[in-house]
């Protein structure tokens, strides 16, 4: 005997309903964390894995100068991290703003440091501990790689079992006076020069007006900031920080980037295949925009599960 008409418009029904609630438990765990930090709001986006607790580890994420956690680069990993069972953790910097969102404007004064990203990131890494996560690694791309291995240089942390540098800025990218004079039409070192007097004279929240800065052609900048960003130091020199980390870390170079030049030359001789891995995406641009991104994250997903085999 046939079903009736209604029968099978219920049937239709029921099975729509079964996949609709299936999709949303598949997503359903994923939210918006605000964390306080000193007078500060710091904002994150956790997104556990299906099936997965954070007693199973989180990927803590860190995006690139001046951007967020939604840029297209973090919600592209984030997507082939979860559907490989990993849960992710998104943080905005807070540049010195209360729950930053979203790429951060040239209009309004910039004073945030390179090395303010690092008490953040303990600060998050404390409370993914006291949510019980009991191993995570640390990605993060661009100007946030280099971050992340002078964090692992400076404040190891007991929860960091692994790290992924993903096209991480390395020593003078984008900073080196002959850059710079290119980029804005102006020379570094009478800035640099202008910036130390302030600084000398204990007035390092100075701003700088109308001065190139990262991302902004004409910005008011505070001399420490400034400095922070262009008066390199050693700590800005992403290879040399290496040797000083104590946790297993892939290095994921785009192999036609534009902004992080000669990676692949500057880290090989750091490589030893055990603690320090390479893989190289060749004609990536630093974005690993198009397919390039499908290949950076299977190299991601692969080093991870590796890592986690370990444990």
């Amino acid at each position: 005997m046939f079903p009736s008409k209604t029968m099978l418009r219920c049937r239709i029904l029921l099975v729509a309903l079964s996949l609709l609630l299936g999709a949303h438990a598949a997503f359903a765990d994923s939210r918006e964390i605000v964390l306080p930090h000193g007078n500060l709001e710091l904002t994150g986006k956790l997104e556990i894995a299906p099936g997965k607790t954070l007693a199973d580890g989180a990927v803590l994420m860190l995006h690139g100068n001046m951007a967020h956690a939604d840029m297209e680069i973090m919600r592209m990993f984030r997507s082939q991290l979860r559907k490989a069972g990993f849960t992710t953790l998104a943080i905005n910097l807070s540049l010195n703003q209360t729950r930053r969102q979203g790429m951060q404007g040239c209009d309004e004064p910039l004073t945030h440091r390179v090395e303010d990203a690092l008490p953040e990131l303990g600060a998050w890494l404390d409370w993914l501990a006291q949510q019980g996560a009991r191993g995570v690694t640390l990605l993060g791309f661009s100007r946030g790689g280099h971050q992340v291995a002078w964090f692992l240089a400076a404040r190891p942390h007991p929860l960091v079992r692994s790290a992924v540098l993903l096209a991480p800025i390395v020593g003078r990218d984008g900073t080196a006076p002959e850059r710079y004079q290119a980029r804005y039409g102006k020379p570094l070192e009478p800035l640099l020069q202008q910036a130390r007097a302030h600084a000398a004279a204990g007035n390092a929240n100075t701003l700088l007006d109308q001065v190139g800065f990262l991302s902004c052609p004409a910005a008011r900048v505070s001399a420490a900031a400034f400095l922070s960003h262009y008066a390199l130091a050693e700590q800005h020199d992403t290879p040399a920080l290496l040797p000083r980390t104590r946790v297993p870390t892939l290095i994921v170079v785009a192999g036609g980037d534009e902004i992080a030049r000669d990676t692949e030359a500057r880290f090989r001789p750091r490589v030893d295949d055990r603690r320090l891995q390479m893989v190289v995406v060749p004609g990536a641009d630093h974005f690993f925009n198009d397919l390039f991104g499908e290949d950076a994250a299977e190299a991601v997903v692969a080093f991870l599960r590796e890592q986690r085999g370990n444990h």
